[in-house]
């Protein structure tokens, strides 16, 4: 196999992992969205009880938009770095960008696709850990236990769920410790600073 095929086909590989997780996070954006208009329309009568869970899952459904936007972003610049890269007609491109060079151009759509992978996947974690927190907070409209022993198995559960969620991306990650796992989980630093 020659460099040019063995690259594209790894460039095609990325794009088409993108391209599966976009289509999962669509699908969870899709249930989310139904079990939010589910609440809102057939559950009214508890609409105070569920607030928490309704904002909880709003909150996680702009993370998703904008996550979901990001990765559609990185699947453009993959596709534009395989075009300038490998593709590059002197009669179009070279119209369209005459003071650019391929080279050049294909090196900065690969940054942006980068870039913009990073973005995603930021967001959506912050919007799967805000639908684990909504899921949390339907503990405190069950009052059997009383108000203050509900809010503490809530925030008990949020937090549970949480350090799951880290630990996982800990694993995942191949993170060194729990401390970087925290820090490298919350805090994005850009890839690319200008």
């Amino acid at each position: 196999m020659d460099t040019l095929s063995e690259n594209t086909e790894i460039v095609n590989l990325r794009i088409d992992s993108l391209k599966a997780n976009r289509n999962f996070f669509t699908i969870l954006f899709t249930i989310e969205s139904a079990m939010l208009a589910i609440m809102v329309d057939h559950l009214e009568p508890m609409f105070a009880e569920l607030s928490t869970a309704i904002f909880l899952l709003s909150l996680a459904l702009v993370f998703m938009l904008f996550g979901l936007f990001a990765l559609t972003d990185s699947l453009h610049f993959y596709s534009k770095h395989v075009e300038y890269r490998y593709m590059w007609l002197k009669e179009v491109h070279g119209e369209a960008y005459p003071k650019e060079n391929s080279e050049g151009m294909a090196i900065e759509a690969l940054k942006r696709a980068l870039e913009a992978d990073e973005v995603g996947y930021y967001y959506l974690k912050w919007g799967i850990l805000t639908i684990l927190w909504s899921f949390a907070s339907f503990i405190p409209t069950l009052k059997l236990l009383g108000f203050y022993y509900e809010l503490g198995l809530f925030l008990l559960v949020g937090v549970l769920l949480t350090l799951t969620m880290i630990g996982t991306y800990k694993v995942t990650h191949h993170r060194k410790s729990w401390r970087e796992a925290f820090r490298k989980f919350f805090i994005r630093k850009p890839l690319f600073p200008s």
